[in-house]
């Protein structure tokens, strides 16, 4: 079922320009399913990612940050680094005080990631800071 969702668009349609907040805040379940099985692809995060940077609806805005916090609470150590990847391309402007917590809560959601994942499989840090 996982798979049908990802191919279908479904999550690039709720977050795309002709979306409604109402309907990104209903369906942050949806991408947290795919979350959950594993098959959130970079296309799709980068479709839930994309409103942040480009919209300028501060409801659009608000509903995709819901969305990801949902997504986080589901994600495994190297999602939530991602997540702080991208954090960086946000432009300046944008941070307003919601986007500001969803900064902070992924920034203090790293290290408890860390540890769920360091205690069975040892973690690199070399893939945050490539030559």
């Amino acid at each position: 079922m996982a798979d049908d969702i990802r191919r279908s668009g479904i999550i690039e349609y709720l977050v795309g320009p002709e979306s409604h907040p109402e309907l990104i805040r209903l369906s942050y379940n949806i991408g947290s399913f795919l979350v959950v099985n594993h098959c959130l692809t970079p296309d799709i995060l980068q479709a839930v990612w994309q409103p942040l940077i480009d919209n300028k609806d501060p409801r659009i805005v608000q509903g995709v940050i819901k969305m990801l916090f949902e997504f986080v609470a589901n994600m495994k150590y190297h999602g939530v680094v991602d997540l702080c990847r991208r954090a960086i391309d946000i432009p300046f402007s944008s941070y307003d005080t919601p986007m500001l917590d969803f900064v902070s809560h992924i920034i203090s959601t790293t290290p408890r990631k860390y540890m769920d994942v360091s205690e069975s499989h040892p973690v690199s840090w070399h893939f945050l800071f490539p030559h």
